[in-house]
């Protein structure tokens, strides 16, 4: 008597996708199966003609080049003027339904290594005021490095190495380089080149980023908000008005 397997092999399969469901935050449901995101500043003509310093904008694009999601920063006018690049902020994380999914909170912090018990920090929540994870720097003098940890906090899940020189004035990509904790290299950052002009006179950017298709989808929406932190610290006009185009933390 032969033995049909195809049932229990069907509810098997059936329970493992219900279990990525239910580890999902509600609304990121598009995470669970993406291993390439893409994020792309929104182009502020007024602030690229007037120097005056607005709310970010950023497209979260699919590999396919679909919209998933919308962030945007939430700030007030005397903050973004007076502490530029900065600047603390609340960045929300909108679906096709314009309702808030993640929230990216970043505290007013240094990001130089003449203050290593100041650094950045970035909380990520989903849903809102739910945290899943943290994004840390990590004292450095050359090469800049943030650690990737659990809600708690205790444990670092993984670690980002960027290059000596985050200027991306060469024609050439900026890479930041995605480790587990066991120190295997799973992925990457990367600011791509965007064109002279729009590099000179603009600070509206694009980023890459690539990881395990398999990743807890916390870690992925931990790195998704890590993205727009590297851009707000190394890409973006600080409120002197001069782009950092520095080694790692240096300033």
């Amino acid at each position: 008597m032969s033995v049909i397997t195809e049932q229990p092999k069907s509810i098997s399969s059936w329970i493992t996708i219900q279990k990525r469901h239910d580890n999902c935050p509600p609304g990121l449901e598009a995470l669970i199966d993406a291993d390439h995101l893409l994020v792309r500043q929104v182009m502020e003509f007024f602030e690229a003609v007037t120097g005056y310093e607005t709310n970010n904008r950023y497209w979260i694009k699919n590999s396919a080049g679909a919209n998933l999601f919308l962030a945007v920063e939430e700030n007030d006018c005397l903050t973004r003027q007076c502490s530029g690049s900065l600047r603390p902020f609340l960045i929300n994380f909108k679906d096709a339904s314009n309702v808030t999914v993640a929230q990216a909170y970043r505290p007013m912090r240094c990001d130089t290594c003449c203050c290593p018990f100041c650094l950045q920090e970035l909380e990520m929540m989903a849903p809102e005021a739910h945290t899943i994870g943290w994004t840390e720097q990590a004292f450095t003098c050359c090469y800049p490095k943030f650690k990737i940890k659990n809600r708690e906090r205790d444990k670092t899940k993984l670690t980002i190495t960027g290059p000596l020189w985050t200027c991306s004035c060469f024609y050439e990509d900026v890479e930041f380089n995605v480790y587990s904790a066991g120190g295997d290299k799973i992925g990457r950052i990367t600011k791509h080149w965007s064109g002279f002009f729009k590099e000179l006179f603009t600070d509206s950017d694009i980023f890459g980023i690539s990881f395990p298709k398999d990743l807890d989808i916390e870690l992925k929406i931990v790195l998704l908000g890590t993205v727009l932190l590297i851009d707000y610290m190394f890409f973006e006009d600080p409120a002197c008005g001069k782009r950092k185009d520095v080694p790692g933390m240096c300033c």
